[in-house]
């Protein structure tokens, strides 16, 4: 999948993954990762290393909201609207790709 740039706006139809320019770890159930391109290090906590997991291979935004939804005690609404946030400092980092919607 093409990376979209970093001004791309993701939407619940956006397909999202896991950039190939980091390295992540599980540490007891958080994520520990490093860019490669910005050398930056990063510690998830379990509801966003779980999104991590989840986005290993293309996903759209929808279904990994009703996987969360389906896992976690959390509206549909409020999941959406924070997987969104974290997704768009993830891409904004270098984190994930985005393919357009």
């Amino acid at each position: 999948m093409a990376a979209a740039d970093s001004n791309t706006e993701l939407a619940a139809s956006s397909v999202v993954r896991q950039s190939d320019q980091q390295v992540a770890a599980d540490l007891d159930g958080e994520v520990a990762m490093m860019s490669i391109e910005n050398g930056e290090y990063y510690v998830l906590d379990p509801v966003a290393s779980r999104t991590w997991e989840l986005i290993e291979k293309p996903t759209k935004v929808a279904d990994l909201c009703a996987k969360l939804v389906d896992e976690y005690d959390i509206e549909i609404a409020d999941c959406q609207r924070d997987v969104l946030q974290f997704l768009g400092q993830m891409h904004r980092k270098g984190l994930i790709d985005v393919e357009a919607s």
